[in-house]
């Protein structure tokens, strides 16, 4: 049975509807709350201290090949 059969299925029944839409649902919510427990945090401050010496090192860069010319 194809996907869009199944969804066809379910549509014409206003209890299995009900039920799948809760169950949608009810896992959209878990997965709200489970995301931010689960999902790595990210340290900002190192972030950006690395964004910082990448741009120093190219701003250097440029500068020695400027002076190079």
């Amino acid at each position: 049975m194809s996907l869009w059969k199944s969804i066809e299925e379910i549509m014409r029944h206003p209890g299995k509807r009900l039920a799948t839409l809760s169950v949608i649902g009810l896992a959209f919510m878990i997965g709200a709350v489970a995301a931010p427990v689960y999902l790595p945090k990210r340290d900002i401050k190192s972030e950006l201290q690395q964004l910082q010496k990448q741009e120093q090192f190219r701003t250097a860069e440029a500068f020695r090949r400027s002076e190079g010319k």
